[in-house]
């Protein structure tokens, strides 16, 4: 029969996950579900016999069972000696090779849970040395990171320690099921266990420990739902399998052989994804670099025969949509028709339409804004573009801050739609998770109601994050977003790609006031220089962005279907592997 690590060696390496959402120059968002799933694989076959060849020379396991029992009953008082109990037939998920067994955890050495001393009592904790720690100092790797927290040796007294060669357990929450082997003395918390092996490899323990079979135990036995938690007579009755002594230590030796594949693989793989990356970053920079749409249009066609190989992961993808609205801003996404009325033409239309809905007191006179500066120009654009500020093009509008701003108390099962940040999707609203607002409340506004095709504008938190009001005509923000309403003749389309490209980025960037909340203001964004085509070529840039968009969202999906596919095949893989004969 065929080895599953190796005849799923495809498998194993490019099967990712993405962690969250962000850039895989950014490590932490990636994760290769392939070779994690491979890890698991790996420990699986070991707790089974299947990674190492038995030994029939070896003493069996229930030999040593016995000795454990010996030696742990000289450690406790006379009248209370212990005995395996028996194992039941429906704890064994799985039967073992020849001179191995069954045992139940708290069989396999002394166990404790852990406990605080009494924080009140200075002596326990001033210019203790003896680290005290809890679940948050288990690392996922199996080490225990530094603490800051400390003991005294008298305080240790009335503590649960572990020594070099325990083994902690996380008991409650989130990371229940993380271990460690302990290498030199702590003390613990009571969210954590210990077990000090007795006769049995540590190495091999915790190996054990980490298996599929002990942490789906773990989840099995415990209590509670929001925050699991086992206690510590059930997590002493789980099943281990027991291996020859002899047999621990090659078990142990060739898990570490093949984590150590496992490692090499990682980092190859990781660096392959850094490699691309800047590829990718390279080979789009030269579209930016074309001198107008013709020469865009043949570097395009260069690049597109190879978008099977350029454009394989999400961040890719990412770059390439930022590229298309760079791109889009800067004049190069679509041809310039010399028949098209020049912006500038335009810009004085919107002046006569300001004009007169000052004159009906529709909005009110605005200080002047600054001319623009040579050096805030980023890039050149087309003759019949021209540069302007937002305030130049649209109306920008604060929510209501005053005594009438609704607050949560104020909030009801149906009515006027009230938009606060966590509504914004990509480019449009998220309506499964709205709030409602009454009439009467609504009424009492004085800023803030919002309109059918206005971008509402994140001012704090997410800066810059932007979406259209496109499925609803009555509504009113909260505090932390302003409206954004464009003139006629400006394309609502055309500015939210403005917003959301590298050029709005960057604007919100050199506003950001760098503080743990950063925050605009809609003054500030009054300011943002934006180049402005002609409306016709605006709604064609807007065409050639959506239909470039669904091409981007084709390859998303495509590739979300094959890495899914992949991530499933390495699980598949996984649970027929444990089953067969290694």
């Amino acid at each position: 029969m065929s080895n599953p690590i190796i005849s799923g060696f495809d498998v194993w390496v490019h099967a990712l996950g993405l962690k969250a959402k962000g850039r895989v120059d950014n490590i932490e968002n990636i994760s290769l579900e392939g070779i994690a799933s491979l890890r698991k694989l790996i420990l699986d076959l070991a707790i089974q016999g299947k990674l190492t060849t038995q030994d029939s020379k070896d003493e069996p396991a229930t030999k040593l069972l016995e000795r454990i029992t010996k030696e742990k009953n000289k450690l406790i008082p006379s009248g209370k000696q212990v005995t395996e109990s028996i194992i039941a037939s429906n704890e064994k998920p799985f039967q073992l090779p020849n001179g191995w067994t069954w045992s139940r955890l708290v069989s396999l050495g002394t166990t404790q849970t852990g406990s605080t001393p009494k924080t009140t009592i200075l002596e326990y904790f001033d210019g203790g040395e003896i680290p005290f720690i809890g679940p948050g100092q288990i690392n996922k790797n199996g080490s225990i990171q530094e603490t800051d927290k400390f003991l005294t040796e008298l305080s240790s007294k009335f503590s649960s320690s572990a020594e070099n060669g325990d083994i902690v357990m996380v008991c409650i929450g989130g990371s229940i099921g993380k271990c460690a082997i302990v290498k030199s003395k702590i003390t613990f918390n009571q969210q954590l266990n210990s077990i000090r092996p007795l006769l049995v490899k540590s190495t091999y323990l915790y190996l054990a420990l980490n298996s599929n079979l002990f942490q789906n135990l773990i989840l099995e036995k415990s209590t509670g739902s929001a925050t699991p938690i086992i206690n510590r007579s059930k997590w002493e009755c789980i099943a281990v399998p027991l291996p020859p002594i002899e047999e621990q230590s090659r078990i142990v030796a060739k898990v570490d052989e093949l984590m150590n594949l496992c490692d090499k693989l990682e980092k190859e793989q990781f660096s392959n994804l850094k490699t691309h990356q800047v590829l990718v970053k390279t080979l789009l920079e030269t579209l930016t670099q074309a001198a107008d749409a013709n020469e865009l249009q043949s570097a395009w066609v260069r690049m597109s025969t190879h978008f099977d190989v350029l454009f394989c992961t999400e961040d890719s993808i990412e770059q390439l949509k930022q590229t298309i609205l760079q791109l889009a801003v800067m004049g190069k996404l679509v041809k310039q028709e010399p028949n098209d009325e020049p912006a500038g033409e335009l810009l004085k239309k919107i002046n006569i339409e300001k004009l007169h809905l000052n004159d009906k007191g529709i909005i009110k006179d605005e200080k002047k804004l600054p001319p623009i500066e040579s050096k805030e120009i980023p890039f050149s654009i087309p003759t019949s573009w021209s540069w302007c500020r937002i305030a130049d093009i649209s109306i920008l509008i604060n929510g209501d801050r005053g005594k009438n701003y609704p607050s949560k108390e104020h909030y009801v099962e149906s009515g006027i739609p009230f938009i606060t940040a966590a509504n914004l999707g990509e480019r449009f609203l998220k309506y499964d998770s709205l709030n409602y607002i009454t009439e009467d409340r609504y009424s009492l506004l004085r800023s803030g109601q919002i309109e059918a095709n206005d971008i509402l504008y994140c001012l704090r938190g997410s800066l810059g994050k932007c979406a259209i009001v496109d499925r609803i005509d009555k509504g009113a923000i909260a505090s932390s977003l302003c409206i954004v309403r464009p003139f006629s003749g400006i394309s609502y389309n055309f500015l939210l790609n403005y917003f959301l490209s590298p050029l709005g980025n960057d604007l919100v960037r050199k506003h950001d006031n760098g503080t743990a909340q950063p925050n605009l203001s809609a003054t500030d964004v009054k300011t943002f220089i934006i180049p402005l085509p002609p409306i016709a070529e605006q709604n064609r840039i807007v065409a050639r962005v959506e239909e470039l968009f669904t091409l981007c969202d084709s390859l998303k999906e495509k590739l979300q279907t094959s890495q899914d596919f992949k991530v499933l095949l390495s699980k598949t893989i996984v649970k027929q592997a444990v089953q067969c004969v290694f």
